[in-house]
């Protein structure tokens, strides 16, 4: 039999094992190596749960360089290969920030009228539109809002 481990100790690993990213071991990997059943391990982290994460909060800054150092070099490796990657590292670090321009068109009533027949033409010689819906005058005036369609009477 191997050593034994009071309660602080296993409160330790578990922690570490938390705070460790790279760490991919099960709670039934670390039982195996404590040399304790799964189910007193649980139990263990059930009890203590606050403490564990406290206790890893503190140690997971130690791994936050070495997360760091990992992106970076994986960030140069793809450097090497696209100049995608120089925008996304730029867009991370925050040295790039794209600019949209958005622009808006103000269009005179004509400019409307002129433009809706354009489009409507251009749907009806490709066929998307019903017959009933040909380029006219009115259908310009229904889709622009200048008349208004009027409903069917209801009076039996």
């Amino acid at each position: 039999m191997g050593q034994t481990f009071n309660h602080e100790q296993i409160i330790d690993i578990l922690s570490e094992h938390l705070a460790n990213p790279f760490d991919k071991r099960t709670q039934g990997d670390i039982a195996k190596e404590l040399d304790i059943s799964q189910s007193y391990l649980s139990e263990l982290s059930t009890k203590y749960k606050d403490k564990i994460n406290n206790i890893a909060d503190q140690k997971r800054t130690k791994y936050i360089s070495s997360i760091r150092s990992r992106a970076y070099k994986a960030l140069v490796s793809k450097l090497e290969k696209s100049d995608n990657a120089l925008k996304m590292a730029l867009q991370i670090t925050g040295d790039l920030v794209e600019r949209t321009k958005s622009e808006v068109e103000i269009l005179s009533p004509e400019q409307k009228r002129a433009r809706l027949a354009s489009l409507l033409a251009e749907a009806t010689a490709k066929g998307l539109l019903p017959s009933s819906l040909k380029n006219t005058d009115r259908t310009l005036d229904v889709a622009l809002g200048q008349e208004i369609i009027p409903k069917p009477s209801t009076d039996a």
